[in-house]
């Protein structure tokens, strides 16, 4: 029996809202204390005019126009809307392709999916372009960055796209263990063309800017777009599998009345 978009697409949103929450917990208690050590180092290292700025920015809550707290607030909310929204995106594709996603059951075919949506939209652009902490980039470079970043992830769409119709082509013709390889090979060759060929990030980092500190921040962010992926992915899965398993158990109940 095959789900309606409706059923589909309220899995997903009630999955997008749970895991919105714990990656907006995940934020405040992982990735928050970096990002505070970030600002405290931007304003030891400043000059009279930054150390200023970013007093009014982060510790004066009368002249701010958004307090520390208000920014920590809003951070929540925006990771609760994040996941809503990917999740909505989510279903929607899972919804038209789920006839095609390899898996034995919807739970596998979710997790497949999500996978795939990690690898290309989070883990390749972020291997290549990867994040910084507040303070320790050059904004000026925010706008090519952000138009770098992007480019990358519709073509790394594009990319599982192709190899999605190349696994289908090659069904046909040969065995399931060969087609896996070849695509695996394939997929490893494009997203390593990928990485090679798109131009470096125009961001610098400041010599005086603590490695540890950066590579901290990279790999906490990283790791919050894993938990969203990961998270709707399986809840997402969990949530539909226990759809089509009530369904066909309805159905064998009507057959055998």
């Amino acid at each position: 029996m095959t789900p309606t978009y409706s059923a589909v697409l309220k899995r997903a949103l009630l999955a997008g809202v749970l895991v919105g929450i714990a990656l907006g917990v995940y934020v405040l208690v992982v990735v928050e204390p970096v990002i505070t050590d970030a600002i405290a180092l931007e304003e030891r290292l400043g000059d009279g005019h930054t150390h200023a700025a970013s007093d009014a920015a982060h510790t004066h809550g009368d002249d701010a126009l958004v307090s520390r707290r208000g920014q920590l607030v809003g951070g929540f909310v925006a990771s609760v809307a994040l996941g809503v929204i990917v999740a909505g995106v989510f279903g929607t594709i899972f919804a038209a392709v789920r006839h095609r996603l390899p898996g034995r059951n919807d739970f596998h075919r979710s997790l497949w999916l999500g996978t795939v949506g990690f690898v290309s939209v989070a883990l390749i652009p972020g291997l290549k372009y990867p994040a910084n902490p507040p303070a320790v980039g050059d904004a000026a470079t925010v706008g090519e960055r952000s138009v770098q970043w992007l480019s990358l992830v519709v073509v790394s769409m594009i990319a599982v796209f192709f190899l999605g119709r190349l696994s289908v082509a090659l069904r046909s013709r040969i065995d399931d263990a060969s087609r896996c390889c070849v695509v695996a090979v394939a997929s490893v060759g494009v997203f390593g063309a990928l990485l090679v060929l798109y131009p470096s990030t125009p961001d610098s980092i400041s010599p005086s800017a603590p490695a540890a500190l950066v590579w901290d921040f990279r790999l906490r962010s990283l790791g919050s777009l894993a938990l969203l992926w990961a998270g709707i992915g399986a809840g997402f899965g969990l949530f539909m599998n226990s759809l089509t398993q009530r369904a066909t158990t309805t159905v064998a109940a009507d057959v055998l009345v």
